[in-house]
């Protein structure tokens, strides 16, 4: 009896020793180990932008403003919002006050709408020329049955916020939600003029920021061509990585929105003051097409690509509202570098495709104004070596026709024609080193150009 008990506790012991040998094992190989722990949330002051000496950068609409001292940025789930309304994005305090600044994103269906408005607030505008309006709001059950609102000055009332809509960024969700700042008393008293002079202090420093990026051929993401749409400057190539979905600025770009830029094997061509050149999304290169010079005094019209072959339309500018064309169409070998004249006084001012069956190049030049429209469509026949017409169209469209114009179907069905070797899309992909068309939208802050992608 006594041997059993002697070597049952031998046992017990040994078992002890190597479950301590195992833990100590198990916390040493924990040490170079992820766990699949859950994840915590991050603070909501870092998610979505980051301070900056005295700027405020909202990184994911790319705006940033200036920051006033006695002003301290608080988490966005530790402020008390005004009745009903939700979707904080970030927040800021008036230090020994209870004046809080909060930027939301406010879906129209929301609270929002029981709110009435009392009286207008300050026009504002930004040091980048944006003109921000602004009005006072109080929520309709905490205001009193006689209410009026008052069109000249402020009407101080307990409960009121100070709403300016953000009219800095593109908002392409218009019609499910809106982007505001507001300003508002968190006790619900009258909110003080000092606090509403630093409100709009505050707001008048808002610039629009997108920091500098490279694409190359290991970027995954998507491109987009834009200008910011308050401003004359030059457009740029944006792009958005799949890694963390922030809008950067690749390259600026002096590129015509008209013709439509075209995307044909990894490259971008287009127009800059009227000169034909190509953009390598890869490295940034914008480069000339030395064989194509047009004549002093010309530009490119219009240009189409199809089989490693770039036609194009060379005369004086036709592009704009009611201009007539009277073209030269020129033919470019992209593998031999040889231009060729095909013909001239082209009145087309757009190409719709290349015809491999009948072998011509469709072309048209159209016309609309006030429900009413024209256009003329021709070919050049590479068989025949001319321009033969196609078909004219004219027309007006009436609110009560329940049926569609037969000369606009007729037309709407040979542009159509060119959809099979192309697309239009305000996106591109990037990935692998390839520039592919995007499946879905992006909700840019800024107003995206279109591109032609060939097939």
């Amino acid at each position: 009896m006594e041997k059993h008990t002697t070597k049952n506790i031998v046992s017990l012991l040994a078992l002890i020793a190597a479950l301590v040998i195992l833990a100590i094992l198990f916390k040493f190989t924990d040490l170079f180990t992820v766990k699949n722990s859950p994840v915590s949330t991050p603070d909501p002051i870092t998610i979505s932008g980051r301070l900056e000496g005295n700027n405020y950068y909202f990184i994911q609409e790319n705006f940033e403003f200036t920051k006033l001292p006695d002003w301290t940025l608080i988490k966005s789930t530790e402020i008390n919002l005004p009745k009903d309304l939700s979707g904080a994005q970030f927040a800021l305090k008036k230090n020994d006050t209870e004046c809080v600044m909060a930027y939301l994103h406010v879906p129209y269906d929301g609270g929002f709408g029981n709110y009435e408005q009392t009286s207008f607030g300050p026009r504002l505008h930004t040091v980048e020329k944006q003109q921000l309006d602004s009005s006072w709001y109080v929520h309709s059950e905490l205001l009193n049955s006689d209410f009026k609102f008052q069109w000249e000055g402020k009407q101080p009332m307990l409960n009121e916020i100070l709403i300016y809509n953000n009219n800095l960024v593109v908002n392409r969700n218009m019609e499910s939600e809106q982007k505001i700042f507001i300003l508002y008393d968190e006790g619900g008293d009258v909110v003080s003029d000092v606090c509403t002079s630093d409100f709009t202090n505050m707001l008048t420093s808002l610039i629009t920021r997108y920091d500098q990026t490279k694409v190359d051929d290991q970027s995954i993401g998507i491109i987009s061509v834009g200008k910011l749409h308050y401003t004359t400057e030059s457009p740029s190539l944006f792009f958005v990585s799949r890694n963390d979905s922030i809008v950067r600025k690749v390259v600026d770009v002096n590129m015509d929105s008209n013709p439509v830029p075209m995307v044909y094997k990894n490259n971008i061509y287009f127009t800059q003051d009227g000169i034909l050149k190509i953009l390598n999304v890869f490295d940034q290169q914008i480069t000339d097409i030395p064989e194509i010079k047009v004549e002093a005094g010309n530009i490119v019209n219009a240009f189409y690509i199809y089989n490693d072959k770039i036609f194009y339309l060379e005369g004086k500018s036709c592009i704009d509202y009611m201009e007539r064309c009277n073209s030269k169409l020129y033919e470019f070998n992209l593998i031999d570098k040889t231009k060729t004249l095909l013909t001239e006084n082209i009145t087309s001012r757009n190409f719709v495709n290349y015809d491999t069956q009948n072998n011509r190049l469709n072309m048209f030049t159209s016309e609309g104004d006030a429900g009413c429209f024209w256009a003329n469509s021709e070919a050049y026949d590479f068989q025949g070596r001319r321009i033969v017409p196609v078909d004219k169209y004219e027309g007006c469209i009436s609110e009560n026709e329940t049926t569609e114009n037969p000369s606009l179907k007729n037309f709407r069905s040979f542009i159509a024609q060119g959809y099979s070797q192309s697309t239009s899309t305000e996106y591109l992909l990037i990935d692998n080193g390839k520039i592919n068309l995007s499946t879905r939208e992006y909700a840019l802050p800024f107003y995206p150009w279109n591109f032609i992608y060939i097939y």
